[in-house]
């Protein structure tokens, strides 16, 4: 009887080493977790910054709505592209 009080206990100790294993890695996936959304976040920001410039430069140079007025003027030289005939 005692071998199998040890035996218990120790699997009770394990089965609590395990969970408190498991309560650490998923805190540490967490924080790894946040860590990845930060970084994401700051590219997203730097992206959108670059746009926005970009599209003021755009307006500068003479395309009325900057973005918008670029990618339907290169819309259309595609187009025109494809409508020309091959000589």
């Amino acid at each position: 009887m005692q071998y199998k009080r040890l035996f218990f206990g120790a699997s009770i100790g394990y089965n609590m080493y395990k969970e408190a294993r498991k309560r650490n890695m998923d805190v540490s996936r967490e924080e790894q977790l946040k860590r990845r959304i930060s970084e994401l976040e700051s590219i997203n920001d730097q992206l959108l910054s670059e746009l926005r410039y970009l599209d003021e430069l755009l307006k500068e140079v003479g395309f009325e709505e900057g973005l918008i007025t670029l990618k339907y003027a290169a819309l259309e030289l595609l187009e025109q592209d494809r409508e020309e005939p091959e000589n």
